[in-house]
């Protein structure tokens, strides 16, 4: 903890957490509410997402509590807020749905919905089945669902996108109300998610999940990433749905949807869900005297090893690698600094080499790698991603799926040196993906491929590995020598 003093130096940076039933399924109609795509800047994020620390630092949220503060409830022959039998219901840490006297008597759909405006933000939530079955899915297999990006108004079913949880079926990926998606499915009649597949877009209707790890008798894990207008749908660990450019029909037209409520269902079948939270993506945009190294316009900042143009493309405000391009190199060199960036690694075959699956790297002063690869759902190593590569594996493996984009923030203290000789060596703390998973680790020299170690600064580099990874939104901040007040070399006082 001897540098927790670098923490508390760098200010705290204001996130946003963004604003942050279709014809095929029962019950379905249209819905023309206004549509407002917050994106990665936007508001709505509120007190429902929890603060982002100075690093990136994030936590989990509860947000189920005895009396369902956080929640609007909402049935469509009581409107909102009105739930006399209880169907949404606490009892001790969770949360009984239609845990109801047998009946053949028919029993509203409806939701639970957050009161908060949500996006860019991780959801995990635990669900197990009940016995319990009613009209008018009484001889149906058990259905709910995690909605996200609900909007406009309350109706059976609002305008949003499904996280589908039903015997069978728990994965699959329903467009309700005038949604739509970009998703990658196999070839054939049926739209069945498939990383490797042929991107499609799709309005309405479903896109089925890509195999099958829920449990009948036990507690599901549920997880969804829904970053700004993609999404991840993980069950008990698994990636097995997800879409990009999510979309909504305003009633004027079509546009981007990025953020909205979150909603657990009742729809005919008992069940509990415990452990409900939300924890913030930490998208950090760069304070006002920070040093945009990309800001998804140009590569201005950057030239290739012989001090030539960058060779990598930029499309849709992202860098993407040329594979055999070569490593991107800032003009400018850097001592200590405080680092921020973002990035995506594409989908691979999962029987591919470790090391040929969205591999990339970020070198401090070139020398020094945290590594980037694909490590969704692998025990952490030295060699994977949030490792400093060969010298320290990740406390925790914090992977997104691919398509995902995902966040490092790095703060570097270069060696020091007498003359040529070093007196002590590099150290960094990395933030990955909101989890500190490198503090304050020495270096002891340059790690895989990096150039030799000399005085003086250095250029910030990233890897072409020969894996088309994107990046975006990079920026760096000078940190005071060691031994001052602190502060990033900017401002006198410490603060931003």
């Amino acid at each position: 903890m001897r540098e927790w003093w670098v923490w508390l130096s760098v200010a705290c940076l204001a996130a946003a957490c963004g604003k942050g039933a279709s014809a095929d399924r029962p019950d379905g109609r249209a819905d023309g509410g206004t549509l407002s795509d917050g994106g990665t800047g936007g508001d709505g994020g509120g007190d429902g997402l929890g603060s982002i620390g100075p690093l990136g630092e994030t936590t989990w949220t509860p947000l189920l509590d005895g009396s369902l503060s956080r929640f609007y409830r909402w049935m469509p022959s009581k409107g909102r807020n009105d739930d006399p039998e209880g169907v949404f219901r606490m009892e001790g840490d969770t949360l009984h749905v239609l845990g109801l006297p047998d009946s053949d008597e028919a029993k509203d759909f409806g939701y639970l919905a957050t009161s908060a405006d949500l996006g860019n933000y991780r959801a995990r939530v635990e669900q197990k089945w009940g016995t319990a079955r009613f009209a008018p899915r009484k001889d149906e297999l058990r259905d709910t669902g995690l909605l996200y990006h609900v909007r406009g108004q309350d109706q059976i079913w609002p305008q949003c996108i499904e996280f589908q949880v039903m015997e069978y079926s728990t994965g699959d990926l329903w467009m309700l109300s005038g949604t739509g998606v970009r998703a990658p499915v196999k070839d054939g009649s049926e739209a069945i998610f498939d990383p490797l597949g042929t991107p499609e877009d799709f309005r309405d209707g479903r896109i089925i999940k890509s195999s099958e790890p829920e449990s009948l008798t036990d507690w599901n894990t549920l997880e969804l990433i829904a970053s700004g207008r993609d999404s991840a749908q993980i069950v008990n660990g698994r990636w097995v749905n997800g879409a990009t450019a999510i979309e909504a029909d305003s009633g004027d037209g079509w546009g981007g949807l990025s953020h909205g409520h979150l909603a657990l269902q009742a729809e005919g079948a008992e069940v509990f869900f415990r452990a409900l939270e939300v924890r913030p993506l930490a998208y950090l945009p760069p304070p006002p005297e920070a040093t945009v190294l990309f800001d998804g316009s140009d590569l201005d900042a950057w030239r290739g090893r012989d001090g030539g143009t960058a060779g990598w493309k930029v499309e849709d405000g992202a860098m993407e690698v040329v594979p055999f391009a070569g490593d991107l190199f800032t003009r400018e060199t850097h001592g200590d600094v405080r680092l921020h960036l973002e990035f995506q690694v594409p989908a691979t075959p999962t029987d591919q080499a470790t090391e040929d699956r969205g591999n990339s790297g970020v070198y401090l002063q070139g020398r020094y790698e945290v590594q980037i690869l694909d490590t969704f759902g692998r025990d952490p190593g030295l060699v994977d991603c949030g490792a400093i590569y060969g010298v320290r594996a990740p406390t925790v493996n914090e992977a997104f799926p691919p398509a995902i984009w995902q966040s490092f923030d790095v703060v570097f203290r270069a060696p020091t040196w007498d003359g040529t000789t070093k007196t002590a060596p590099a150290r960094m703390t990395v933030v990955w993906n909101g989890s500190l998973v490198q503090e304050d680790v020495e270096v002891p020299g340059p790690t895989r491929l990096g150039d030799a170690e000399a005085p003086g600064p250095g250029p910030i580099r990233l890897q072409d590995h020969w894996n088309k990874v994107r990046y975006r939104n990079i920026w760096i901040q000078p940190l005071a020598p060691e031994g001052t007040d602190g502060g990033t070399g900017g401002a006198p006082d410490g603060g931003p």
